[in-house]
Order: structure tokens, then C-alpha cells, then sequence
């Protein structure tokens, strides 16, 4: 025991109320990082009106807008990614629906004056708010272009606008058929391209989906039921999907599920059910589709480009290997069975003149 009657090496007591332990936890907040600061804000904010810890805690509704580039500007690491995307002028625009599109993560030392909605109905609001603000700032352009006067760019909505005007895909996050059923109602309102990603419930409404001809890229398989909304996720579900007539592609949401399993989802995929040629072509010519990149890459035909991947054995095997890729006609990857090892030509000797 020490002189001041306590046991020597115990955890000494927090005091969770009054001036003392208040002022040591601002004083420890003051040595904090700017980036953590806010954390700490959020959190005595949270005390004082009496909310949950994790009340603060959520994920932005709208996500970011996607550009693909050539990947052939880097070396090959992983020879076993099938699917490749890598048009200059395509890409889509991402956005939330359910559990995720209720929270939103926070930025770091920003206090937000009012928080994103929690509710799947305030997450729907938000998309058909912004989308109209798009219709109102498309034409408020179109008016000031065809009068010749200067216009302001708003960023935003000049992406939103390329959303409906076609020239970029809308996808959209979403696991439960409500939520997709919400998705599929939004973009019959204001008339854009959908693609459905991940689709865990998408089954359920899957006649749907076929009628109105929207795909879903489906995945990733290789996770756990780590949310409510996750509850019926199974790999026969895309084989359902298929069945119904609705074109699908998978996806690993890298990293959840890192990258190089893309082809062990499809071989699993395939072991429940799903068409060997339909998981092939979700892989393939299907994910090519979706983007609008079916014109360049997604098949081996004349005149698109020279991407190709030569496997051991039927790449819907474990056993398959990757033993040779290509990038528009360059051998960029090479397996040595020798020494068991993959050989890659590094950028500065593919790029050498």
C-alpha cells in the first residue's frame, strides 16, 4: 500500500464527473492532434445531449465519382484480376441506400452543423433533392449557354447533371429489396442508367430486375454476416439472379475481400449453381457492359484491345494458373514453373524506347 492508502500498481480511478476529471480530459485533448480533436468534441457532445456513443458515426449518402485508367501504367502485380476497365472517358457515380447510407463517417475537424439522415427515408430524400438541384442546374446552364452569358460551375451538380444525361453510370450501394426497390423507383423519376452493387437481397425481387433490365454487380461472397442487412447473404443468390434473366457481374469490394479472389467467388459461384459461360461472363464481357466500355476490352474480338490472359486449365478451376498477360499486345507477365515464381516486366523496361 502507498502512503495514500492505495494498492501499489492498480489502475488509479477516473473521474468521470466534476472539475478535476473535466479538466484533465480537456487538457489531454489540447495535446491531442488536430485530426482527433473533433473526435473528442463529438464525444462530450454526445454526453451532454444524452445520445449513443456511435450516434456520430455515419457514412456519407452520396459517394464519389469513379474514373478508370489504363492500368497498364503500373506493373502487373496480381495476374489472376480477369476483369479490367480503362476508358478515359468513362466511369460512374456512386451512392449509398440502407444501413451504410444512414451513417456517415466523420471528417476530420469538422463539426457539421446537422447531420446526414438516419432513416431510409431521409437517405431517399437526399438523393431526390440532390438530383433535382441537377434537373434545375442543367437547365440554368442550358439557358445561360444558348443567351452567351458566363455560368457558375458547381462541381457537384455537374457530375449529378453527366448522371442524367447518360454519360455516367448511377451505382448504386445496396443489400435489402426495399432498398433496391427504392433505387429502381429513383431512377425511373429522373431517367438515368442503374446498376445495382452487391444486390445481398436482390433475388427477391429479381423479376423485377429482369423486366426493367438492371443489373447488379453481385459480392462480395467472402465475408461474414457482419450487418443486419447481410442476414440472407448466399452465393446461390446470383446464381437466382441468372436464372431470372438478370445480367450480373461480381465484384470483391476490394479490400473486403482482396482482389486476386475475384475468379475463387466465380468458382464458388459456380459450384452453387450459377452457369459456367454466365460466370465467365461475369467476369468478362458483363462488368465491360455495365460501364460502357464494351467497345474496347471484355472479349477477345478484332479490333478491341490487345488485353489478354492465358491460364494453365480452365481459369473456373482452383488448379488453373495464371501463365501468361498481355496488355495491348505486350507480354507484361510471365509464369517461370521452373522456379515457381511469376516474372514481370517492370514499367521502366516495358515503356523503354
Amino acid at each position: 500500500m502507498g502512503a495514500a492508502g492505495v494498492r501499489r500498481g492498480a489502475r488509479p480511478r477516473r473521474h468521470r464527473r466534476g472539475g478535476a476529471g473535466l479538466g484533465r480530459r480537456r487538457h489531454q485533448r489540447d495535446d491531442l492532434p488536430e485530426h482527433r480533436r473533433g473526435t473528442c468534441d463529438r464525444r462530450r457532445e454526445h454526453r451532454r445531449r444524452g445520445l449513443p456513443r456511435r450516434a456520430g458515426r455515419r457514412c456519407h449518402v452520396r459517394g464519389g465519382q469513379a474514373r478508370v485508367g489504363q492500368p497498364d501504367r503500373r506493373a502487373v502485380r496480381r495476374p489472376e484480376v480477369v476483369g479490367r476497365a480503362h476508358h478515359r472517358r468513362a466511369g460512374h457515380q456512386r451512392r449509398r441506400l440502407g444501413e451504410v447510407g444512414a451513417r456517415r463517417e466523420p471528417q476530420a475537424g469538422v463539426r457539421r452543423p446537422q447531420a446526414d439522415p438516419s432513416t431510409r427515408l431521409g437517405v431517399a430524400f437526399v438523393l431526390r433533392e440532390a438530383f433535382t438541384k441537377a434537373q434545375h442546374y442543367r437547365a440554368a446552364r442550358a439557358a445561360a449557354e444558348a443567351k452567351g452569358e458566363p455560368f457558375a460551375v458547381d462541381l457537384t451538380l455537374d457530375t449529378l447533371a453527366r448522371v442524367l444525361d447518360g454519360e455516367l453510370v448511377w451505382d448504386q450501394h445496396t443489400h435489402r429489396h426495399d432498398d433496391i426497390a427504392t433505387a429502381v423507383r429513383l431512377s425511373e423519376e429522373f431517367g438515368y442508367r442503374l446498376v445495382v452493387n452487391h444486390g445481398t437481397e436482390a433475388h427477391k425481387i429479381a423479376d423485377v430486375l429482369a423486366e426493367k433490365q438492371i443489373p447488379v454487380i453481385f459480392g462480395p461472397m467472402l465475408t461474414s454476416r457482419s450487418k443486419v442487412e447481410l442476414r440472407d447473404r448466399a452465393i446461390v443468390n446470383l446464381a437466382t439472379l441468372a436464372a431470372a434473366g438478370v445480367r450480373v457481374a461480381i465484384t470483391t469490394d476490394h479490400p473486403v475481400v482482396p482482389i486476386n479472389l475475384l475468379v475463387l467467388q466465380a468458382v464458388l459461384a459456380v459450384r452453387d449453381g450459377l452457369p459456367r459461360q454466365t460466370a465467365l461472363e461475369a467476369l468478362t464481357v458483363n462488368p465491360a457492359s455495365f460501364l460502357g466500355l464494351d467497345e474496347r476490352i471484355g472479349a477477345l474480338t478484332p479490333g478491341r484491345d490487345g488485353d489478354v490472359v492465358i491460364w494453365s486449365d480452365d481459369p473456373l478451376t482452383t488448379d488453373a494458373r495464371v501463365e501468361h498477360v498481355l496488355i495491348e499486345g505486350r507480354t507484361v507477365y510471365t509464369w517461370d514453373a521452373a522456379e515457381r515464381r511469376g516474372h514481370v516486366v517492370e514499367r521502366a523496361e516495358r515503356f523503354a524506347r
